[in-house]
């Protein structure tokens, strides 16, 4: 009787190919010499060291806020909150369920805060989870080689690279989701019913990271469930593979998709009863913008973030592969045929739904990534079925590494110029602000007014301070009146000139503290006020 495995490998009853596998020990090895190869030509040993910088530092610095404060005690695990106080004045919202800030917020109570541990942990689970891929990739292929092109193809990714050693949910919520699918591979290869719950436990986590990661999820149970009723394409080879553990599979997903839905429940409530205008707990449908809108928003995916998820070869090839396996459907083995084909739809429903986000945040698009190995390792068993001598073809092999070094070149580049999209210099006067603020009487508890920061966290997390930024909409008198009497004490407020944006502000500045330049950054400066009530003048 053949084993799930050879369903996955074989697809029919036939003799078992040679097996062009390394040594375990020696196929760790590789993986690790190789990554740290990647990792140094990302620059990774510099950037761990980098403060929240580059492409989305407004994100970056959200999440650190969320990490900070629960550090310094201010909030707790169910009642998270940020440095940009919001119109309640308490700063309490939500995004992602927050293990990952508690974790760091521990880890900053025995090293002190320091930035680069954050990093470090998002990039060793991105490291377990990257390196899930190749154990999945290497045990289906049976082929260590096409296995380690198929995974570092993925590293290949200049927007993965740069989020890989940063400080967004996104990147671990991915990795959750490689690792999920490494242990669905196990299940078929064992059927241990272990291997269930520690399935359920990994999607669980990434589906509570980021409701992106849930598509991996949704696409498996849906190709059981598809496979279940009377549409046969998706039917595996065999009808009792998973019959005997339906019952328990349904239990242990069904049961994830519960509590998905609770958390997202509570965190919608936690922000309607706080700030509920910081955070996304939704989505962004095509169908609520104009068509100027649209074209607006698919020219910028095509002329900015799509030459940063993948090299333009790299993206010829992939939906090369991806149109030869739609055609060849039928040659697809079972499972991929499944797979494929509902991630596939999953990813076109996430894109039209979240649709308006992709004209700023490339971020969102990082659990689509979850399409790149499904075509990658569903063609090359396409081809180890139909065409074994160009499977083993070490030529073909040689000129893949190549493009893997050719591709990886080009995110070296993307990665320089992602810093470069967003330099320090516009906020790098901050990165040092803190002592200087001390120095002057302005407490961690004293709340500060940051303009001009559109961004809620930025100058706010940077500058170690609690209180309100530009992001609050500061448009007349009243706003203002309204901070100060919620106990706005400073306005910090970063110019060349020193002077006030408009005649707004005049009447509530009181004695200037003082003004603060770093010599790194001498265009910039920051003005400290006292804020006084308009009745006071």
């Amino acid at each position: 009787m053949q084993t799930p495995s050879d369903h996955i490998s074989t697809g029919e009853q036939r003799a078992r190919p040679r097996k062009r596998t390394f040594p375990t020990l020696l196929s760790f090895f590789i993986f690790e010499v190789v990554f740290v190869l990647f990792s140094y030509m990302y620059n990774y040993h510099e950037v761990l060291s980098y403060r929240p910088d580059g492409v989305h530092q407004w994100r970056q610095t959200d999440c650190l806020s969320f990490t900070d404060r629960l550090y310094r005690g201010e909030s707790n695990f169910w009642s998270p909150a940020i440095a940009f106080l919001g119109h309640e004045g308490s700063g309490k919202t939500v995004s992602e369920f927050p293990i990952l800030y508690w974790m760091n917020a521990i880890i900053w109570k025995i090293t002190g805060e320091q930035e680069w541990s954050y990093r470090l942990m998002v990039l060793l689970l991105f490291h377990i989870g990257l390196f899930a891929l190749f154990k999945t990739a290497e045990g289906i292929l049976k082929d260590s080689i096409w296995a380690f092109i198929t995974t570092f193809g993925l590293f290949t990714s200049p927007f993965l690279a740069y989020y890989a050693n940063n400080f967004l949910a996104d990147i671990p919520a991915f990795s959750f989701v490689l690792m999920a699918w490494y242990f669905v591979y196990r299940f078929y290869k064992k059927r241990q019913v272990s291997t269930l719950y520690i399935i359920g436990i990994l999607f669980l986590l990434a589906g509570l990271l980021k409701a992106t990661a849930a598509l991996s999820l949704i696409a498996l149970m849906l190709s059981f469930l598809l496979r279940a009723g009377p549409i046969r394409l998706m039917t595996w080879q065999t009808e009792d593979t998973w019959k005997p553990y339906a019952k328990r599979i349904w239990t242990i997903f069904g049961l994830v998709c519960m509590v998905w839905i609770a958390w997202y429940s509570y965190a919608r409530s936690y922000n309607q009863d706080h700030n509920k205008d910081i955070f996304l707990i939704g989505i962004l449908p095509i169908w609520e913008v104009t068509y100027a809108q649209a074209n607006e928003i698919l020219f910028h995916v095509g002329n900015t973030w799509w030459h940063h998820f993948f090299r333009p070869i790299l993206h010829a090839v992939l939906w090369g592969l991806f149109l030869i396996m739609l055609v060849s459907l039928r040659g697809v083995p079972a499972f991929f045929r499944s797979i494929l084909l509902m991630v596939s739809l999953g990813f076109v429903s996430f894109f039209l739904l979240y649709f308006q986000v992709f004209d700023q945040h490339d971020y969102y698009a990082l659990n689509l990534l979850i399409l790149y190995p499904c075509i990658v390792i569903g063609f090359l068993l396409y081809v180890k079925q139909k065409r074994k001598i160009v499977f083993r073809a070490l030529p073909i092999q040689f000129l893949s590494v190549l493009l893997l070094i050719h591709c990886a070149d080009y995110t070296r580049r993307r990665m320089l110029s992602r810093y470069e999209m967003n330099p320090i210099t516009h906020t790098g006067v901050f990165f040092e602000i803190e002592p200087w603020l001390r120095a002057q009487g302005v407490q961690r508890t004293d709340k500060i007014i940051s303009i001009p920061d559109k961004s809620p966290n930025i100058s706010l997390y940077l500058s170690g301070s609690i209180g309100w930024s530009q992001f609050a909409d500061f448009k007349a008198a009243e706003d203002i009146d309204r901070k100060i009497a919620a106990g706005a004490k400073y306005l910090m407020y970063q110019s060349s000139v020193g002077q006030l944006p408009d005649n707004l502000w005049q009447p509530y500045v009181g004695d200037i503290v003082g003004k603060y330049q770093d010599s790194k950054y001498p265009d910039q400066i920051v003005y400290l006020w006292r804020l006084q009530s308009s009745e006071s003048n």
